[in-house]
């Protein structure tokens, strides 16, 4: 593929992979024929910002993880959110709340609340590695 190609693949695209990777694929690009730049500009590429977006607004139900294509994750994630507001719910509507479940309460909230503080750092970084892996795969 010609430089410019080259360049111009990278300026529209490279925000959809990790910056360590955009030397290696340019790399890769320049080895290829030109043919093979249509291909590459039409390729759905998960957005890393939409992501972010999802991480933020519905990060708590692994609307982001599903998203990333991490579905047992994103599984995972909406089972403990679940768990979470059902114990929420029993201890709030009992009179005199079991001490076990306030224990409960407390640790799955805190891990929701963990989880979903990590994953709104991670998911970006995530789906731009999903990208990479993506791009190899159309490259080979």
């Amino acid at each position: 593929m010609n430089q410019q190609n080259v360049d111009m693949f990278i300026l529209s695209k490279g925000h959809y992979f990790p910056s360590s990777a955009l030397l290696l694929i340019r790399e890769r690009l320049n080895k290829l024929d030109d043919s093979y730049l249509s291909n590459l500009l039409s390729a759905k590429f998960k957005n890393p910002t939409m992501g972010f977006f999802f991480s933020i607004g519905l990060g708590v139900y692994g609307v982001d993880r599903f998203y990333v294509g991490h579905i047992f994750v994103g599984i995972l994630k909406l089972i403990l959110t679940l768990v979470f507001f059902v114990t929420y719910f029993f201890v709030l509507f009992k009179d005199d709340p079991n001490p076990i479940f306030v224990g409960l309460l407390i640790i799955l909230g805190l891990g929701v609340l963990i989880w979903y503080i990590v994953d709104i750092f991670n998911v970006s970084n995530a789906i731009k590695e999903y990208n990479y892996s993506y791009l190899i795969t159309l490259l080979n």
